[in-house]
């Protein structure tokens, strides 16, 4: 085939599947986090965790679980339309940073390394500061 039929080709079609993932492939963001959410999703990945209280951020992507029995705290994370879940188990976060908005986590998982959480509220956000510390190695 001469290439002055190929290359037109070639660059309709990449330009019509630029269009269908523009248009189609947003189509399955997942939804903002609520109480219920968080808990269902966390219940999937770590099945013996009972939950005792619940921390949402206010953008509703991040959800902070807390078990009172022994202490452990269980994170729900929304990356695009997927749900990533993590137990913060001791050492796990490496650092926390203030602002006054939110905070910043600095963690110990290569697939989760950041995540920023916007709690507006300060007694809220110092208290989150505050269980988080126990497992971090500094505080900023």
């Amino acid at each position: 085939m001469p290439l002055t039929i190929l290359v037109p080709l070639v660059a309709i079609g990449l330009f019509l599947v630029f269009l269908c993932v523009r248009f189609y492939g947003n189509a399955n963001i997942a939804e903002t986090l609520d109480e219920k959410t968080a808990t269902a999703r966390f219940a999937e990945d770590y099945p013996g965790f009972s939950i005792d209280r619940t921390c949402l951020g206010d953008d509703g992507k991040t959800a902070f679980l807390f078990s009172g029995s022994d202490g452990r705290i269980g994170l729900v994370h929304t990356v695009g339309r997927h749900y990533l879940t993590r137990m913060l188990e001791p050492g796990m976060v490496r650092a926390i940073e203030h602002d006054d908005t939110g905070l910043r986590l600095s963690l110990a998982d290569f697939t989760l390394n950041s995540v920023y959480v916007n709690v507006s509220d300060r007694s809220i956000r110092e208290n989150l500061a505050e269980r988080l510390g126990g497992l971090s190695a500094k505080t900023v």
